[in-house]
């Protein structure tokens, strides 16, 4: 009687134990998961800015031959102010790789036209990147929700708090406000684009370079345009 005593008392002591045994076990593994999870979205954060690295210089490469190109036919025109004027900004921009507000001279429009266009690369490569973030947010996001849904059917609410925790980060990292800044900014663009052509196509004062082409473009929109470009970021 008194083992059947010791046995009984053995079976309650592993029935209580059983739960707080699997808590650890699970805290572990949700952490653990986390971790995995995390990981592989940083690693695919680098991925997309190392692709955006090497973009950016194949753009500045190709917008440095242009330079030289465009530099070549004021030589063959005679433009010797031209030419001159061109080769400064080559040399500039080998040095620094960057397209400042004082090199869109209207004094040559054929510059003002190569440079503009430059800056809507950069703009192009700004966009898809965070295009890029975003979809991966949103993948990285739906995984914790299946885990955070999961670990609540399993009543292991701990474990679901930390993997909410997650998903409230995930939304304040830099990258992913900096990008649904950049993609909001660039939805409202066009919007402003067409009022602004109102004014422009009374001005008389403004440079034939601009008329018929949408590239050309007065300086201060250029500016608004470049503070969210891949360059300066």
């Amino acid at each position: 009687m008194k083992s059947l005593r010791i046995i009984l008392v053995c079976l309650l002591m592993a029935v209580f134990a059983g739960p707080s045994m699997s808590l650890g076990g699970d805290n572990a593994s949700v952490e653990a998961e986390l971790l995995r999870l995390r990981a592989t979205y940083e690693n695919e954060i680098r991925k997309i800015n190392d692709d955006e690295t090497a973009a950016l210089t194949a753009a500045q490469e190709k917008q440095i031959t242009a330079m030289k190109s465009l530099q070549k036919q004021m030589q063959e025109a005679g433009k010797l102010d031209s030419f001159i004027a061109i080769g400064k900004e080559v040399e500039k921009f080998a040095a620094n790789r960057k397209v400042s507000s004082e090199s869109l001279s209207a004094d040559v429009p054929e510059f003002l036209l190569l440079q503009n266009g430059y800056l809507k690369s950069l703009d192009k490569l700004s966009l898809e990147r965070a295009g890029r973030i975003m979809k991966l947010v949103q993948s990285y996001d739906k995984s914790l929700n299946a885990v955070q849904e999961s670990l609540t059917k399993k009543n292991d609410i701990q474990g679901a708090l930390s993997v909410k925790k997650e998903r409230e980060a995930l939304k304040n990292r830099a990258e992913v406000t900096s990008s649904n800044f950049l993609l909001a900014d660039s939805s409202a663009k066009p919007a402003e684009g067409r009022q602004a052509e109102k004014p422009a196509q009374k001005g008389a004062e403004r440079p034939a370079v601009g008329a018929g082409d949408a590239s050309a473009k007065p300086d201060v929109a250029v500016k608004k345009k470049y503070t969210g470009s891949a360059e300066k970021r």
